[in-house]
């Protein structure tokens, strides 16, 4: 049953996140908060997206041609 299956995803996986947000001990959770909200003033990556998206575009290509090839 394809459609249990992806229901049984969307309950279980939130579930388990909550459940480890819980366990995580306040302190802990407060330095992480803090960490991240000085680290997200840095810029962004921009040229390691650039690679991430230029290897998909590539592979899209690729797998176009190869399907192109292959109906002809």
């Amino acid at each position: 049953m394809p459609v249990l299956g992806y229901l049984d995803d969307l309950i279980i996986v939130p579930a388990g996140i909550l459940l480890a947000i819980k366990l995580i001990p306040a302190p802990v959770m407060a330095e992480a908060r803090e960490r991240a909200d000085a680290e997200s003033s840095r810029p962004a990556g921009r040229f390691a997206a650039f690679i991430v998206i230029a290897l998909w575009v590539l592979i899209a290509l690729a797998a176009g041609y190869f399907l192109v090839d292959q109906l002809t």
